[in-house]
């Protein structure tokens, strides 16, 4: 089992529509646009797509996070997909920060 956790202060995003165009699956950017607020969903995903990276000893350099999908069941729960394996993912944020940790039981 490895684990890999991240933070993600929300005032360095500066270019928050950038960042969802880089990151975001088109069907996280469909839940992004429904969202009141967008910048927290997006730090929440890219805390998660890095605490994968960390989980699987991945470069950053050399993943594309679009290929990283974070979704949610019918209660909400996330979870996320990345090379057709489904991985244990929470995400939490606060009024400044956004921060996840995903678990690789495969």
């Amino acid at each position: 089992m490895e684990v890999g956790i991240d933070i993600v202060e929300l005032e360095h995003i500066k270019d928050e529509k950038l960042l969802a165009s880089k990151i975001l699956s088109d069907s996280e950017f469909l839940l992004y646009q429904k969202k009141e607020n967008k910048l927290q969903f997006l730090g929440g995903r890219f805390a998660a797509k890095e605490a994968l990276i960390k989980a699987l000893g991945l470069s950053i350099l050399g993943t594309n996070l679009k290929d990283i999908e974070i979704l949610n069941k019918e209660n909400g729960k996330p979870y996320l997909i990345y090379k057709n394996k489904e991985y244990k993912v929470s995400i939490s944020h606060e009024k400044h920060c956004a921060i996840a940790i995903v678990i690789d039981e495969n």
